[in-house]
């Protein structure tokens, strides 16, 4: 019976990712993303480590039945934000990167900070389209904009629960300003 649970799951995953892929790429696996040589398959659950830490600051918050602790590393055009949980497991919240001089590979294709966001047209047209759409509407942009993709990630430590994270492009001025990699659940951006 259990054996029998095991491999409807995975029937389930395979057809899942499968249609997935068929789809134009709609939803993207961690897998699938590195940032120059650093994978960032097990990411969520794993710290990655990006060079020299240039600055760290740290906090804690506490909620009604539990607290966080919260770390923000920047490198020098990196910024990971971590936190751990009272067991003292570690989780990463995004990987944020700031600078052209890291390029970050998704399915063979490279993206790096301060390209045009006509690298994304011919890859991710619906990234493209919903920024040219979003600034024929709104005029005066003076911030970044984001758009982006979901990123289908494994639980680490039960590999029958899953969730979606995101990718999401910062854009300004139709330049590609910061790649947000978002593994928090459902991927919200602050």
């Amino acid at each position: 019976m259990e054996t029998k649970l095991i491999s409807i799951y995975l029937f389930i995953y395979i057809l899942f990712v499968n249609s997935c892929n068929a789809q134009n790429n709609e939803i993207l696996r961690l897998d699938e993303i590195t940032i120059d040589t650093i994978s960032l398959e097990e990411a969520r659950y794993i710290y990655k480590d990006f060079g020299k830490v240039k600055n760290e600051k740290t906090w804690i918050e506490d909620y009604e039945d539990y607290t966080r602790k919260f770390t923000e590393y920047k490198y020098d055009s990196i910024e990971v934000l971590i936190f751990s949980n009272s067991t003292g497991k570690k989780f990463t919240n995004w990987i944020k990167i700031t600078g052209s001089n890291h390029q970050v590979k998704i399915n063979g294709n490279i993206f790096q900070v301060n390209d045009s966001i006509s690298t994304l047209k011919e890859i991710y047209f619906d990234i493209y389209n919903d920024y040219i759409i979003y600034t024929l509407k709104n005029k005066n942009i003076k911030n970044n904009v984001h758009f982006g993709k979901p990123i289908f990630i494994i639980n680490k430590y039960n590999k029958n629960e899953y969730y979606l994270g995101s990718l999401k492009f910062g854009i300004h001025n139709g330049v590609i300003k910061e790649i947000i990699i978002d593994l928090r659940t459902e991927g919200d951006y602050d």
